[in-house]
């Protein structure tokens, strides 16, 4: 997995604020504070003690005593504490600015950019970054992922000139298909068909259903494929 994908997966999370609730127990506190929080995110992306920023190599090492903790004692429950709550808020708002509904790791590593968190203010000083500028790095290696939303098709051309029910070749014509094809989409049940009364081999096509049928061929832009043949006797159903 690449790192931007894992920023953007919100499965992640897990793996920080797992790191996050173990330095506490290391630190044997009761308390999770946001400078846990982003440790552990850190941790959760680093690679033998490197986090790779693109732009900035982040050297974890360098951030003592904030990564240097004894063994963990697991007896340790800890809680977080207002303002990791908070960091969280602040992380769902910017989710929800780029268009996401779960919180994912980058949005956290975001909402913890700033300077009364600890770490940050380390990686602030070494290498020269603000919270604008954090943000700015993080959306570089991975953008935004806004939800696509397909653009919805235009309306079909109007019926114009057709009689409440109609002949089929003036329905072809109306579809812009030949008449094998329009059988074939009366076959399918997708055009309801109905046979003159006093004149079974007479069929024609109800308005309202050519018309219902010519939107949904306008916004699939493809044929219906024939399920099965109409029974003899009006009307003609699928």
């Amino acid at each position: 997995m690449t790192l931007a994908a894992w920023l953007h997966d919100p499965d992640r999370v897990l793996v920080g604020t797992t790191q996050a609730i173990e330095r506490a127990r290391a630190r044997g506190a009761a308390w999770v504070e946001p400078d846990d929080l982003l440790a552990g995110m850190l941790l959760s992306i680093a690679r033998f003690g490197m986090v790779d920023l693109g732009e900035r190599m982040i050297d974890l090492s360098e951030l003592e005593p904030c990564f240097d903790l004894p063994d963990v004692d697991v007896r340790v429950r800890p809680r977080y504490t207002p303002a990791a709550a908070a960091a969280f808020e602040r992380a769902a708002r910017v989710a929800r600015a780029d268009g996401e509904v779960r919180i994912a790791p980058i949005h956290l590593l975001v909402a913890l950019g700033d300077h009364s968190i600890p770490t940050f203010a380390r990686i602030a000083v070494q290498h020269g970054i603000d919270p604008t500028g954090w943000r700015r790095l993080l959306s570089s290696i991975a953008p935004p992922r806004r939800p696509h939303v397909p653009s919805r098709p235009a309306p079909p051309p109007p019926l114009v000139g057709l009689e409440e029910l109609v002949p089929q070749e003036e329905a072809a014509r109306a579809l812009g298909v030949s008449l094998d094809v329009l059988r074939g989409y009366v076959r399918a049940g997708k055009l309801p068909a109905f046979r003159v009364p006093g004149d079974h081999l007479t069929v024609r096509i109800r308005r309202e259903d050519l018309a219902a049928l010519l939107a949904l061929l306008h916004a699939l832009d493809h044929p219906i494929p024939a399920r099965r043949h109409p029974q003899a006797g009006a009307p003609v159903e699928s």
